[in-house]
């Protein structure tokens, strides 16, 4: 059969084209190529010339070029197509960007094959599947935190009636008859605990996993964790039970505050497990002291083996299936705990069971957090919040003062800001209690306290966790208290013009200055300073003694320390005064290229002075 001339040229002057160009008859057979051809689609001239798609490609492939190939014969036009075309040689796909156009017999009437040439888009399309991607997520992203919202809104809305039976409870329990009082704690308790599972469930998985530290509420963590698991495994015979030590109620620690919900979820869980499906108990407990906060979880299971737990203790990685192994999963424990600076001991026999031993060092509980309420006679309580079941709680909580204080209820932040503002109430009497979000209003919490400038205000909130109504909250001297913890809460009843403990140390520290120098004649001198602007001052000359007696001065006062102190330095003693909620922290030292020089390893709450800047540090505590 005589070679068409259209395949004869196109011989000749394929090797001078700068770009792969290939040739076909109608049945997608290759007639021809040249040399970039062959290097495009990752092959030797023997593996293609001479045999159609389904010779080297897999069947999918070779199916989407013939029907490329027959669009142009049928069609009788050029075809551009976009294919993802497998390597011959390794196999990876790459992507091409296909023209084809028909051949024509030598009396040009007759198709007889067909031209085309490729120009590859691997990386265009893998950076427009990154984008697509991206967008992907971005929707998916978006959905979830519309779902979390919703399911937030879930959680809020049945915690709120909740907090009005639990409260019941504790306040009437003793009245009600025992098979009455054991379903409505039964019921409060499940409902809870499903509240709880969805927000650890649907709410914090999705949240930012890139989380700084911050101040943590122990309490209201553990009980959450606790009353999670406590749903999940609701089918197992388990009994929860958790101590809170009533001085522990507002305790902080400072932790990422996801990780530290996956670490508690992951120790309770390993202590159900470790009962292996029979029944047994799970103990809970929270304390502390001046430096520390501990937590214990407790389970009486299987134990651990000597040989696993000797592993642990070591920081050795420990492998084995769940059924079989100790289930500890300690390496994000270990994690969590260095980055919090926080320790664990385990201890465990077999048979018996394992107690896991948290300890964090404590830090000052926030400003923004109210631990107590205090009222004066004559008061009015303003009440704001949207559920009528927040109303009964606050009227048991605040049922033994009704003989001393007015208590006004009101469901609509307007309303509420038309009564403090009426010329007739005096607002120094007033003490508001208000939700952050008032649904379908206008306006939240925070609008009613800025509108109403009531200085003894409360948020009271299932909010407080976020950082913004912190911000705010702080900005305008309001306080903010959980609503999970309005029944722990204490109420103190003042005298008129009385203020409050944490008030009261603050005036006295404005005039107590603690000094520790090591250097008696330096001590002597700004003794006497500090003396002749009516300070009070305490001199340490030894820095363990000064940590010995340190506690009996109150949070606000002037803490001097010297950089030199034996065996410590004064940035040793700072640190550990700030984590008690010191805040008034001095460094001075003699050392001028020191203070030149190393002033920007020092934590910044540490304020820095030069010995020979005497005026700066009389200044700084107030003397001039």
């Amino acid at each position: 059969m005589k070679t068409p001339k259209m395949f004869t040229y196109l011989e000749a002057i394929a090797p001078l084209i700068p770009a792969p160009i290939f040739w076909l008859d109608i049945d997608g057979v290759t007639i021809g190529a040249n040399d970039l051809t062959f290097k495009v689609v990752g092959a030797t001239p023997e593996k293609i010339l001479n045999k159609g798609p389904y010779d080297y490609y897999p069947k999918e492939i070779a199916d989407m070029v013939m029907q490329n190939i027959q669009k142009v014969v049928q069609e009788k036009r050029t075809v551009l197509s976009e294919e993802a075309i497998a390597d011959i040689e390794t196999g990876k796909v790459r992507y091409f960007l296909t023209t084809r156009s028909p051949l024509y017999d030598d009396d040009g009437i007759n198709i007889i094959g067909v031209i085309g040439t490729s120009v590859e888009i691997t990386d265009r399309k893998r950076l427009e599947e990154a984008r697509l991607e991206i967008e992907r997520q971005k929707v998916k992203i978006e959905e979830q935190e519309k779902f979390a919202e919703i399911v937030s809104r879930a959680v809020h809305d049945m915690q709120a009636p909740l907090l009005g039976l639990n409260s019941t409870y504790l306040c009437q329990g003793e009245n009600l008859p025992e098979k009455e009082r054991i379903l409505l704690r039964d019921s409060v308790n499940s409902v809870n605990d499903i509240a709880n599972h969805l927000k650890y469930r649907y709410v914090n998985e999705i949240r930012n996993e890139k989380e700084k530290p911050e101040p943590v509420l122990v309490n209201l963590e553990l009980s959450n964790a606790m009353s999670s698991k406590r749903y999940q495994f609701k089918d197992r015979n388990v009994t929860f039970s958790y101590e809170c030590e009533p001085n522990s109620i507002f305790v902080f620690i400072k932790i990422k505050a996801l990780a530290f919900e996956r670490l508690l979820s992951n120790l309770i869980k390993n202590a159900i497990e470790a009962l292996e499906s029979k029944p047994g108990n799970i103990w809970l407990k929270l304390s502390h002291n001046d430096e520390e906060v501990k937590i214990v979880i407790k389970d009486n299971g299987k134990g651990i083996p000597n040989d696993v737990l000797f592993k642990i203790r070591n920081n050795e990685m420990v492998t084995s299936d769940k059924e079989g192994g100790s289930g500890i999963g300690m390496g994000q424990v270990r994690d969590t705990l260095r980055e919090a600076k926080g320790i664990v001991d385990i201890e465990s026999e077999l048979g018996k069971g394992t107690e896991v031993t948290l300890t964090f060092p404590i830090i000052a509980t926030p400003d923004y957090l109210a631990q107590e309420i205090c009222l004066n006679e004559g008061d009015i309580i303003v009440v704001l919040d949207d559920d009528p079941s927040v109303h009964e709680v606050w009227d048991i909580k605040l049922e033994s003062y009704v003989n001393v204080v007015t208590i006004k209820h009101f469901k609509l932040g307007q309303e509420a800001i038309s009564f403090i503002n009426d010329s007739r109430i005096d607002k120094n009497k007033v003490v508001l209690l208000a939700d952050f979000e008032l649904l379908k209003q206008k306006l939240n919490g925070l609008d009613v306290v800025k509108e109403t400038k009531i200085a003894n205000s409360i948020l009271v909130t299932s909010h407080f966790k976020v950082q913004a109504v912190q911000r705010q909250a702080i900005a305008m001297g309001t306080k903010l208290l959980p609503k999970e913890l309005v029944s722990d809460a204490p109420i103190r009843l003042l005298n008129r013009g009385e203020k409050s403990t944490e008030v009261t140390e603050e005036a006295e520290a404005s005039n107590i200055v603690v000094l520790v120098e090591d250097n008696r004649m330096a001590a002597d001198g700004l003794v006497s300073l500090f003396s002749k602007y009516g300070k009070e001052v305490y001199v340490y000359y030894n820095g363990n003694e000064f940590l010995k007696n340190f506690k009996k001065y109150p949070k606000n006062a002037h803490m001097c320390l010297d950089y030199t102190l034996g065996d410590m330095t004064g940035v040793d003693i700072g640190k550990k005064l700030h984590r008690l909620g010191y805040d008034k922290l001095y460094l001075f030292t003699g050392w001028d290229d020191f203070v030149l020089n190393e002033r920007e390893k020092i934590p910044k709450y540490i304020r820095v002075f030069s010995k020979m800047d005497v005026d700066g540090i009389a200044r700084a505590i107030g003397c001039y």
